[in-house]
């Protein structure tokens, strides 16, 4: 995982743009990106990288988990800790996934 913030806003909440992309550097478009407070309060986000890999959330303050998955390739999970009026960048890279056979 490769993290850049820059403050913002204090006042606002955290502004969080995750990036998925695969072993090759290539962005991951249709990727399933789950937020969810690891305080278990139930607070959270799901949502769909668009055609750049990119998605986009606000979220209040604290730590949080991420969970990047898409079909063909791993899956990966992270702890992110986000201070209010950040805004921060999180670049994930999945694996792909071995291939499969059945006979």
């Amino acid at each position: 995982m490769q993290r850049s913030c820059v403050p913002s806003d204090p006042s606002q909440p955290a502004a969080l743009r995750l990036v998925a992309v695969d072993d090759s550097g290539a962005p991951l478009t249709g990727a399933t990106v789950r937020i969810a407070d690891a305080a278990g309060t139930g607070a959270g986000a799901l949502v769909e990288t668009d055609e750049k890999g990119e998605a986009e959330v606000g979220v209040r303050a604290g730590l949080w988990r991420i969970e990047v998955s898409r079909s063909g390739f791993g899956q990966r999970r992270e702890l992110l800790e986000l201070e209010a009026g950040q805004a921060c960048t999180v670049r994930l890279e999945l694996k792909r996934a071995p291939d499969e056979f059945e006979f």
